[in-house]
């Protein structure tokens, strides 16, 4: 929004040069802003690590319902994430969970040695320097690109979906929507059996 690019622009007149950390806030229905972390977000942990982050998803799905105010106040923002349990669904609030960054700070029980310069995926809400978990963090392995990592969760719904499903080898699997779970279904089910065991449908023809 213009709002939002003149208190950025502001921002950077009053300090040339510097590094600006900023938090992604969903604050009404359709209406979100980006402010400097508060400092219980900037906080480092016994056991927490400091991200730079080099790249954070837009989940098209669960992010939409919360722009649009389409989600039950009060509820878990989410269940399935245990850093966001005891999160009540309600504005203003944070979201994200495919981010990736590079470890810049560590707290005071860890190893820095361990830790500093290494690339990790967290399921973290869109920051440029989120705090989270060691715990919770997942290493990314070398030659992966971050972008590439951000889709890790997605990967992961669309394996199970495959699992699921029970498909075995002899059988052809039609796969219907290629959104971003329909491709990556599609490309696992291709890698297992063949691609010419799949059978991709789009009905939408925007795709």
């Amino acid at each position: 929004t213009s709002e939002h690019m003149e208190n950025v622009e502001g921002e950077a007149a009053a300090a040339p040069g510097a590094r600006q950390d900023e938090v992604l806030e969903f604050t009404a229905t359709r209406k979100c802003s980006v402010r400097p972390p508060t400092e219980a977000e900037e906080t480092l942990g016994e056991n927490d690590i400091r991200l730079r982050t080099l790249a954070s998803a837009v989940s098209p799905g669960t992010e939409l319902k919360i722009f649009r105010g389409d989600f039950a106040t009060d509820q878990p923002l989410d269940t399935t994430i245990e850093s966001m349990q005891d999160t009540p669904m309600r504005y203003p609030l944070t979201y994200g969970y495919s981010l990736v960054g590079r470890v810049e700070e560590v707290g005071p029980g860890l190893d820095a040695t361990e830790w500093l310069g290494r690339t990790v995926f967290a399921f973290a809400p869109h920051s440029s320097s989120p705090v989270v978990s060691a715990d919770s963090v997942f290493i990314v392995p070398s030659g992966i690109a971050p972008e590439d990592a951000c889709y890790f969760p997605a990967v992961e719904t669309a394996l199970s979906l495959v699992q699921e499903a029970h498909p075995v080898v002899g059988e052809k699997v039609a796969v219907f929507g290629q959104g971003v779970i329909g491709l990556l279904v599609t490309a696992i089910l291709a890698r297992s059996f063949g691609a010419h065991s799949v059978l991709a449908v789009e009905p939408n023809a925007e795709r």
